[in-house]
């Protein structure tokens, strides 16, 4: 596997650890440590991150893959949801434009017609 240019960049652990996640880095849970290279997955746990060991080799390369298989999938079901964030707050933005124009009118009519509001009621004038 090739390092991505954030890996090979990032100055600190943590550096390193936001740029390859804002940069969807390949070599992410890969760690170095002594001659070999071994798989860590990242769990949450209790408001914490931990760190859990996985392997090296070829099984620990699979199960890397499945974890980006499963953060791209994650990522799309972010960004489909927040399409639909958007395109519901658009809707709700034009319902709100339609009920305050049905609200000026109605006010508009029910003045003519020689109506007034008292505590939120309409009346007839005296």
């Amino acid at each position: 596997m090739q390092q991505c240019c954030s890996c090979l960049r990032a100055n600190t652990a943590e550096r390193g650890i936001v740029n390859r996640v804002a940069q969807g880095c390949e070599n992410m849970g890969w760690e170095t440590r002594g001659n070999g290279r071994y798989y860590y997955r990242k769990v949450r746990r209790g408001g914490r991150v931990e760190s859990e060991y996985i392997g090296g080799g070829m099984v620990a390369e699979a199960l890397a893959e499945l974890d980006d298989e499963a953060r791209n999938d994650s990522a799309a079901a972010r960004r489909a949801w927040a399409t639909t964030v958007q395109a519901e707050r658009r809707h709700d933005a034009a319902l709100t434009e339609v009920d305050d124009m049905v609200r000026t009118m109605t006010a508009a009519v029910l003045i003519a017609e020689g109506l007034h509001t008292h505590r939120r009621q309409w009346r007839r004038q005296r």
